[in-house]
């Protein structure tokens, strides 16, 4: 009886030694700032100034520099020439990000100004009701079990109509943010990549296949992270995952026969990072039901178990009407690949 003790302790052990300490901080300075801009009788210079001025439209704002190329006074006159005149330039009505957020948040202060208590009301829900625990538990079921201690500031603000994610920083849309699980699930997308981003990733190593790589990469990555916001799939979507697949299939066995880097170039022309989203969801999905959660978090930044482990689930539930087998080729093509795993950058 007391050797049995013993084993039970022995096997034990290595699941203590993992830690998993996550401290979150949120920060609803750049919504505050944001609300006393709609609620005042004119938006000025100064108001403005004192918007872009807290931490996280600061944060933004670097995040959008680094993407434009702008110093940051210039970017600074673009927000005040479209802030100060509720309309955004045509310069820089653009897909970009900034642009995008400009363009939202004139949307915003003119629905705001008609309306300042909803912004309002949402602050205060959010302050006073958030779940900081909901989300530690949700993100971690899809943590590979590594060490994590980290410190990770939430910033809730207006202007990005969507959840973006830099180091230690989660920007969130704020308007779209409830005290409920829809929100702890999108928030939880977002801090998966900034946990998986501290781990190492598989890649290959040749540049000819820069194109196949970053797919791969996008399919694992917004994949599982987007299987985490919307925790099922419909027939639909499936359908749309299908038919991107056999596309992605189709150009990749036309690319592996000449070899050349221009061919898988063209890869650009089926996947990219948003249907990503869409597609490696519904393959992270299939992973998940054939093999279980720890199958499909150990395929964090490893797009080439990622692939592998899809078509193994794809051929046991074996019916191509329901769910895209891969060529054997293909798959065969992918790993004999030079792959190599690096340290995170």
């Amino acid at each position: 009886m007391n050797t049995k003790f013993i084993i039970v302790l022995i096997f034990l052990i290595p699941n203590i030694l993992i830690s998993q300490n996550i401290r979150l901080r949120l920060n609803f300075s750049g919504a505050e700032e944001f609300l006393k801009l709609v609620q005042s009788d004119s938006i000025d210079t100064s108001k403005i100034n004192r918007l872009l001025s807290t931490e996280p439209y600061q944060k933004m704002c670097e995040w959008t520099k680094s993407g434009l190329r702008l110093n940051m006074v210039d970017l600074k006159n673009i927000f005040y020439h479209a802030l100060l005149n509720y309309d955004l330039d045509k310069k820089y009505k653009t897909d970009d990000f900034c642009g995008q957020m400009i363009s939202y948040m004139i949307e915003c202060i003119k629905n705001g100004k008609s309306n300042p208590e909803i912004l309002h009301q949402k602050i205060i829900e959010l302050k006073n009701n958030f779940d900081v625990d909901s989300i530690k538990r949700i993100t971690l079921k899809y943590i590979p079990e590594e060490n994590i201690d980290i410190d990770i500031t939430i910033y809730f603000v207006v202007g990005l109509a969507q959840g973006v994610v830099k180091g230690n920083y989660a920007g969130i849309e704020i308007l779209y943010a409830s005290n409920n699980e829809s929100t702890y699930l999108w928030l939880a997308h977002e801090l998966y990549h900034c946990f998986t981003l501290r781990l190492p990733y598989e890649t290959i190593v040749d540049s000819t296949y820069e194109t196949l790589n970053k797919i791969l990469y996008y399919l694992v990555d917004e994949g599982i992270a987007t299987a985490i916001s919307d925790p099922s799939i419909n027939e639909r979507e499936i359908e749309f995952a299908n038919a991107y697949l056999m596309r992605f299939d189709f150009i990749l066995k036309i690319a592996f026969k000449s070899n050349q880097k221009k061919k898988f170039d063209n890869l650009k022309k089926t996947i990219d990072n948003p249907t990503a989203h869409d597609v490696g969801k519904v393959m992270a999905h299939i992973i998940k039901e054939q093999f279980g959660i720890t199958e499909l978090k150990n395929c964090a930044r490893k797009p080439k178990l990622f692939l592998l482990k899809y078509q193994e689930a794809a051929k046991k539930i074996n019916n191509p009407e329901i769910v895209y087998i891969f060529d054997e080729l293909t798959v065969k093509k992918i790993k004999e690949l030079k792959w190599e795993i690096r340290k995170p950058e």
